[in-house]
């Protein structure tokens, strides 16, 4: 667990800001200080010990990986219910979100490149570190109040070991996987490149790379390489 140790006694739950299979994200206020932070409450109750192992395992890979463009993690706390996770809160949301809120026909360029760059970093301090995130997609970006970018959720983030070459556990969202997995073939980092290639393309268009409803279609469309491409509007590599 985190080395700072807060106590979920000492804050106030200011409100719900998300949920998901294992757990819900809250925004909570320290009494004293009044600083906000997000926590993230696991209840184990009914979880399974795999689904424990992973909870566990998302904890030990966020305090591994401290990054500037990475939501960093405070502390953590583990009960005999739950496990806590406290992170910082970004307060610009999550970069759907964001991206749902745009009204311009279009993000300005530069804009898209300093978030590609920023995340570039990031994705390249966890592959130096043999970490696959493998989750890369736009609810799991983060803007914080200066208006860079925070990857984050781990909760499906694996680090492989030492001479382990790739991974092959199905994990991920559909829309946002790469060949690789969706052909159920081994992978390496180069998964979450391709994820970060979708959240790219969805800055740039505001529609997914791969928006289609059968699962059985997507999976054609990606592995046979029909890639879309980005308006002539931006600058074509």
């Amino acid at each position: 667990m985190a080395e700072k140790v807060l106590y979920t006694e000492d804050f106030d739950v200011l409100g719900l800001v998300g949920s998901g299979n294992f757990g819900k994200v809250y925004l909570i206020e320290h009494r004293v200080t009044h600083l906000q932070f997000a926590r993230k409450d696991i209840h184990l109750s009914g979880l399974s010990r795999e689904q424990i192992v992973k909870s566990e395992s998302e904890v030990e890979m966020m305090e591994k990986a401290k990054h500037p463009f990475i939501l960093n993690i405070i502390s953590s706390v583990r009960t005999p219910e739950y496990i806590y996770i406290f992170t910082e809160f970004c307060f610009g949301g999550d970069l759907k979100k964001f991206i749902a809120s745009v009204t311009d026909p279009e993000l300005p360029e530069k804009l898209i490149v300093c978030w590609l760059i920023q995340l570039t970093e990031a994705l390249q301090f966890l592959h130096g570190k043999n970490m696959l995130h493998r989750d890369i997609k736009p609810e799991n970006i983060y803007l914080s109040d200066n208006g860079n970018i925070k990857l984050g959720d781990f909760g499906v983030s694996r680090q492989l070991k030492l001479n382990e070459f790739a991974a092959t556990t199905f994990a991920g969202t559909p829309c946002y996987m790469s060949p690789e997995i969706l052909s159920q073939k081994g992978y390496n980092s180069k998964t979450d490149i391709w994820s970060l290639g979708c959240v790219i393309y969805e800055l740039a268009t505001r529609e997914r790379a791969f928006n289609v409803n059968d699962y059985f279609f997507l999976v054609f469309k990606v592995v046979r390489g029909e890639s879309p491409k980005i308006p002539n509007s931006y600058s074509q590599a």
